[in-house]
């Protein structure tokens, strides 16, 4: 849990030049995504944890079913 706070502690430093040059509806966009980001991350991790996958690389994984889809999309 310590590593994950300074994991994220450096990604909070990393992006606080950017954040102080935004306006404030660019900030409001910016806190959007963020939180939608994280929720589809959180859904996927849980997803993965169900099916047993996630000791998997998850990359690979991933990638393999984005090329499967890909590929029933272009027979149908």
């Amino acid at each position: 849990m310590a590593q994950r706070a300074a994991s994220l502690k450096q990604y909070a430093y990393a992006w606080e030049p950017l954040y102080k040059t935004l306006d404030d509806k660019q900030k409001a966009r910016l806190r959007f995504v963020t939180m939608a980001t994280v929720h589809e991350a959180r859904d996927w991790i849980a997803e993965e944890t169900q099916l047993g996958v996630l000791n998997r690389d998850p990359i690979r994984v991933r990638l393999s079913e984005l090329a499967e889809s890909k590929r029933l999309v272009l027979r149908g």
